[in-house]
Formats: C-alpha cells, structure tokens, sequence
C-alpha cells in the first residue's frame, strides 16, 4: 500500500442517486517519493478483498505529484533598482548578464516536472530589464503559461505591447512590488526609481488586463518599515479597490547583513509593532496576508544574503546531494542549475544536458533505489 484515507467526502451526486448520504467521496494524492511513478495502482477497501474500480477499470492512471515544487530561473543577474534593504548584495555586479534564448529553450524541457506556479521568471532580480523579454515569453508552449509568474517594480517605463504579452503568454500570475505612493519616500526605498513611472505603468497594465478574461492575476508584495507603516492600511485597499489585487503580501525586511546601520536604525520595524499591523489590517475586505518577522532576535539578526554563495563560493561539507523530492532548483542566467539550499553539493549546465527532464528523473530513480528509506520521508 502506497498510500490510504478514509472515504467520507460529501459526494453530492451519489446522494442525488440514493447512495447512502453521499458522505463516501475521498482524494488521495500519491508521496512525493512516487514522483517518478509510472505504473497504473490500484484501490482497495483497507481489510478486504474489494476492489475500487474508476471508469470501469481497476487499475488506472493516478497523476504523479511535482517532481519539482518550483525552478527559479534568474534570466538577467541585475535590477534597475538598488533598494537599500535588497536581499540581494549588487556591489559586486558590474555588468548586466542575460540568459540567451537557447538556454531558456533547455529550461522550458523541465515544464513536465512543474507544477502551476511553478516556473518563477526570476526570483532574485528585475526581469523586465532583460531586452527580450518578451520574445522570451512568445517560446511558452501553448496551454503551459499557468506554470508561469514573475515579480516586478514596473520601475522602467513600458508600453501596452509589454503589458499585453503577458497576458498573450497566458501566466498565472504577476507579482507588483509597492511599498508607499509618497513620492519623496519612494526615491528612497526603491533608490533610482520615481513612483509617477510606477503609477502609470500600474494604470495601464491594470486597463491592458481588463480587457481580457485571460489575463494574469494580479498579486501585490509590500515591504513594511517605520516610514511606511501608516500607508499600509491605505496601500492594500487601493491596490484592491483600483489595481484588481487577488492577494496582497504585506512581509518584513530580511535583516540581511550588507543593509546599513543607518537604513535600519531609521526605517527597520521593531518586532512590538507588528500586532497593532496586523490589527489595523483585520478587517480590510482586501486579500491580503501579514509575514511577520521571527518572535526572537529579528533586530540583532543579520542573516546572509540571498546571493550568498555567489559571493563567498560556500561549499557544503562533503556528501552526495539529497533528491529526495519534490526538489527545488534554482537557474543562473548562464544554464547553471542548483539544488536550493545544496548549490555546494550539486550542480549542472542545463545546456550540457541531453534530456534535462530525464536528468533529473534519473536522478531522484537512482537515489530512491540507493537509499529507500531516505525517499519514504
């Protein structure tokens, strides 16, 4: 038996049918550790001989889950901004790298792995800069643009053509980067950058998706700090109530080491304020969700960035990578792919790759085969 629940699930059309109370519906997903599951399974009332027959069949096709809860692929190494509280360290960024068209052609491979939401268009970095952006969004296979999203400042300006791409590559959805609508305050916390652009490519993205049933959703991320906290109550219903906000993410700063002493003894919210937030956000009618920062050492802490092993080459200590699934993996601009949180461990260009799909099936087989205990986590 690979996996069991019990069946009492409403099932509306068996009760129609005078099937008992129709209280004997049940869904079962297959471990992760089935990930590369290829066989048709069976179902059995637990203790008997009884066979659940589907459509007929006694043996069918059950989905496999993810073999990759998501692939971050960073198709430019640079952002147009340089916000004081980025995660990310652009000291040592001197140059504008971008990822070519054949190495995104080897990434779209991996898309059978994926699931919805699944192919981040750059994590780290602003992927609008990338001067093909769009045509690398045109290379999405037909029907696969759910797997798809992005985050974004909207910090440069674009046109209507940009906006409508997105919605003809059909993503799941967009990720909108707004942290105040007070011009003076916006020149600091998204250095190099000018809210009126920020505004007028939000309107006219907003009217772009309006006009289609299709369009991506529209999910907001503002950073809260003390010059901003009196906006945010403000900022989420608008981005609600006029810019067609499906969910706002309201989160703290990573305390991350290359952030100022200045920066933070100015702008960090101390960790007491979080509650009178979370109360003045309660009942908003807008979705949104509060990330509040971690109940011990958040002021004191000061975490590695998220480029970290770019800048120091850290190298885990010695031992095979883990691929237990579902994986997570991360592509730099050049093809290299990583394990998260493994990147010292295991590495390769998906441009070397034969089958880079088949890689990566053939890598958690072996490791399930190698170590059975390890995959049935």
């Amino acid at each position: 038996m690979v996996v069991s629940g019990v069946a009492d699930l409403p099932r509306p059309d068996n009760q129609a049918a005078g099937i008992g109370d129709g209280k004997h519906g049940f869904g079962l997903e297959l471990p992760p550790s089935h990930s590369v599951f290829d066989g048709r399974p069976g179902g059995e009332v637990e203790g008997s001989a009884c066979r659940l027959p589907y459509r007929n069949e006694e043996t069918f096709v059950v989905p496999a889950p993810p073999l990759i809860t998501f692939g971050a692929a960073d198709i430019v190494n640079n952002c147009n901004l340089r916000c004081p509280f980025c995660v990310v360290d652009y000291s040592e960024v001197k140059k504008t790298e971008l990822m070519t068209q054949a190495t995104f052609g080897r990434l779209l491979e991996l898309l059978p792995l994926l699931p919805d939401a699944g192919f981040w268009l750059s994590c780290l970095h602003e992927p609008t800069i990338h001067p093909g952006f769009e045509e690398l969004l045109g290379m999405i296979p037909a029907g696969q643009g759910q797997k798809f999203w992005f985050t974004t400042n909207l910090a440069r300006r674009m046109d209507d053509a940009m906006f409508q791409s997105w919605v003809d590559a059909g993503l799941h959805h967009v990720n909108v980067s707004l942290d105040t609508l007070d011009a003076e305050l916006f020149t600091v916390l998204r250095k190099h950058g000018r809210l009126e652009v920020l505004l007028d490519n939000l309107n006219r993205m907003v009217r772009v998706f309006r006009a289609s049933a299709n369009a991506p959703r529209i999910r907001f991320i503002s950073m809260v700090f003390e010059s901003n906290f009196a906006e945010m109550e403000g900022i989420v219903r608008r981005c609600h109530e006029e810019w067609m906000s499906t969910e706002h993410e309201i989160r703290y700063m990573y305390n991350v080491a290359h952030v100022t002493d200045e920066f933070r003894q100015v702008h960090l919210l101390t960790r007491d304020r979080w509650p009178e937030l979370s109360a003045r956000l309660k009942d908003l009618a807008a979705p949104h969700v509060v990330i509040c920062p971690p109940d011990e050492d958040y002021e004191e802490q000061r975490i590695n960035p998220s480029d970290d092993f770019e800048l120091t080459c850290f190298q885990l200590p010695a031992g095979p990578p883990d691929f237990t699934p579902p994986l997570k993996l991360r592509a730099r601009h050049n093809g290299n792919i990583f394990l998260v949180g493994q990147e010292g461990r295991f590495s390769a260009n998906v441009g070397t790759l034969a089958d880079p799909a088949g890689f990566v099936r053939q890598a958690v087989r072996e490791w399930q085969e190698s170590s059975p205990a390890k995959s049935a986590r």
